[in-house]
């Protein structure tokens, strides 16, 4: 994603130290999760290539049904596998991309040599709100509360062309991105971090938007039996889908994390 970033100066550090003091302050949490409703799906959509680059270095955060044990780092793919972690993972990619890679060792579906079709009426079969996905309960949100303020405040906003020197670059801030990234790098990391808690994948979708200003950017959606809820770095409020000011574009299926749905369209 496209990130704006200008010469700083003394009253942009001020509002800046400010913005984070107002993120991190305990009295702006929300105690309860307000009503929402399942986010309606179409037809299937392209993955976006920045995440496929992401799941050849971090299978395991692209595999439904794989378990992610706290305080471990990712595995990589075995082509890609360099034995050194110090590698510069914009390195990483650079190699992997002049390369032609299987994609059975990332993704399920591929391994199976399954075809990724949409239903009839080229709809995707999502799921409503029911019991598949976790319930609102205070505990869960206090853990979604908990995630998106410490990633928002400890994240430093940085472009991918001046992080990495590359248009789209994916990765986790606090694994290879040295505490820093822009909107799809805050979205994987609070993931990573839901994924440790034991919050199963299929309720955590990475999601493309437009903002109303007209700029590209993502989220994290949360998938719950009360309805479905986003995480957002532009913000330290957790909202219900409906409820952002944004066009949605595409984003993870919930009955399969390895598609990709566009909106339905009327």
């Amino acid at each position: 994603m496209r990130l704006i970033v200008g010469t700083l100066n003394p009253v942009a550090l001020a509002l800046g130290v400010g913005v984070s003091l107002f993120f991190s302050i305990p009295g702006n949490a929300q105690t309860v999760a307000p009503p929402s409703s399942p986010i309606v799906s179409g037809s299937l959509a392209d993955s976006p290539q920045g995440y496929l680059d992401f799941c050849v270095r971090h299978s395991d955060q692209c595999q439904a049904g794989r378990v992610y044990l706290a305080g471990t780092s990712s595995p990589r793919a075995a082509m890609v596998s360099s034995g050194d972690d110090t590698v510069h993972p914009a390195s990483t990619y650079l190699n992997v991309s002049r390369q032609r890679f299987d994609w059975r060792s990332v993704f399920a579906s591929a391994a199976k040599g399954t075809s990724l079709q949409s239903q009839p009426g080229n709809l995707i079969a999502e799921p409503g709100v029911n019991s598949s996905f976790p319930a609102m309960t205070s505990e869960f949100w206090r853990q979604l509360e908990t995630v998106n303020r410490t990633v928002n405040v400890t994240v430093r906003s940085v472009s991918d062309v001046a992080h990495y020197g590359l248009e789209d670059f994916w990765e986790l801030p606090f694994q290879g991105g040295q505490n820093a990234g822009d909107c799809e790098d805050y979205v994987l990391q609070k993931r990573q971090m839901l994924l440790a808690r034991g919050i199963p994948m299929a309720a955590l979708s990475i999601a493309l938007v437009k903002t109303s200003w007209g700029e590209p950017h993502a989220v994290l959606l949360v998938r719950s039996a009360q309805g479905d809820y986003v995480l957002d770095n532009l913000t330290p409020w957790i909202k219900p889908w409906a409820e952002v000011s944004y066009s949605w574009i595409k984003w993870q299926s919930g009955s399969d994390p390895e598609l990709w749905v566009k909106p339905v369209v009327r």
